[in-house]
């Protein structure tokens, strides 16, 4: 069975389902199933009208029977995808919109109110006759002001370092070996890149061995086409030249052969005739 006939056959059976399919008492149900139906039936509507396509492609020549077949198959389809259309405006679910996840979430409790700093203690120091205040100074090694029984004196101290001693020493500590690691992670990403360096330098000559490889076969390959190209061409002129004399070869064979059955003809009547 060829392809024109089995989609026809197909298309055919197709129709006769869709039509039994839309006398079912269930389309004037509401519901999803019903809605999901109809769907499945356009579906199927566009594929038969793809069918249909394919017999008319295929049918070079139709005749008037044909013509009216495939309308009357063309209106069935129509008829058919207006009622699903039909059925599922009519029961097409509306878009519910989702619940509302505000209300639901708990309400964030207030920050608790920061209890304000105590100022700093002010002392006073007396610088002669005055009284100077300043802030407590932070704990430190060395003391940034000058206590009563000190003599004033022109040199300032150095400022504390903010770090606390233990800070310090464990930083200094560490320092070498971050630099140990770094040397050592260096050293590595060294090497990573000489290996890779000598990797790219061997598929480099890899590489060109094969494009020399590939360079002699290529000219090999060439010769030969050379080669040949000459062989046809004299193969050509000889084939041109005897087609000439087997052609005026063939036509005086067959004039010998019409003048040899014209004379066979001429002798046998001439023998009838002398009878």
């Amino acid at each position: 069975m060829d392809r024109p006939t089995h989609d026809e056959i197909n298309l055919v059976r197709l129709i006769r389902r869709l039509e039994k399919s839309t006398l079912d008492a269930s389309w004037s149900n509401d519901g999803d199933d019903v809605w999901l139906k109809a769907l499945g039936t356009l579906q199927t509507v566009k594929y038969a009208r793809k069918l249909l396509k394919n017999v008319e492609l295929n049918d070079y020549d139709p005749t008037l029977k044909n013509v009216r077949r495939y309308n009357e198959l063309r209106m069935t389809l129509d008829r058919i995808d207006t009622f699903g259309k039909d059925v599922e405006k009519r029961v097409t679910p509306m878009p519910k919109r989702p619940e509302p996840l505000l209300p639901h979430l708990p309400i964030p409790e207030a920050p608790q109110s920061l209890e304000p700093s105590p100022p700093d203690t002010v002392t006073s120091l007396p610088k002669g006759d005055e009284h100077v205040t300043s802030p407590m100074p932070l704990p430190a090694t060395d003391s940034l002001l000058l206590s009563p029984s000190d003599p004033p004196s022109t040199t300032i101290s150095p400022l504390p370092t903010l770090l606390p001693a233990s800070a310090t020493s464990k930083a200094t500590g560490a320092s070498p070996h971050f630099l140990q690691n770094t040397n050592a992670l260096h050293n590595e990403l060294s090497e990573q890149l000489a290996q890779m360096a000598t990797q790219l330098q061997r598929n480099a000559l890899h590489f060109s061995d094969s494009l020399s490889a590939d360079k002699i076969l290529v000219e090999e390959a060439q010769q030969k086409i050379e080669s040949n190209l000459d062989v046809m061409k004299k193969e050509r002129l000889r084939l041109r030249d005897h087609r000439g004399k087997s052609g005026s070869t063939t036509c005086l064979v067959v004039m010998s052969v019409i003048v040899v059955t014209i004379l066979f003809i001429f002798m046998v009547m001439l023998i009838r005739l002398t009878r």
